[in-house]
């Protein structure tokens, strides 16, 4: 009977680890796809090409006025969890 409850015991022992084991597995793929993701925006928003994405839509929205500007970047690591996007030497008239 001793023994029949040891067993019962380290088996739910092993049963709390698998399960622990699981949820941290399932922590670090999403962590790593967080991480790719972030990798992938800032990437893809490089100066140049959010410069022409923001160029075309103040043409197509902003109807009475002009926005100029040199360049816009964009941070989300500095300032991670936040976004940061920065306008260098814009005026709107």
């Amino acid at each position: 009977m001793i023994f029949h409850n040891m067993e019962n015991s380290v088996n739910q022992k092993d049963k709390k680890a698998g399960i622990r084991k699981g949820a941290l597995k399932a922590m670090a793929v999403v962590a790593g796809v967080w991480i790719a993701l972030l990798l992938i925006l800032q990437v893809t928003l490089s100066p140049a090409v959010l410069t022409g994405i923001v160029e075309k839509f103040a043409d197509e929205y902003i109807v009475d006025a002009d926005l100029d500007f040199e360049s816009i970047g964009v941070s989300m690591f500095r300032n991670f969890p936040d976004i940061k996007l920065e306008m260098e030497n814009c005026s709107v008239t």
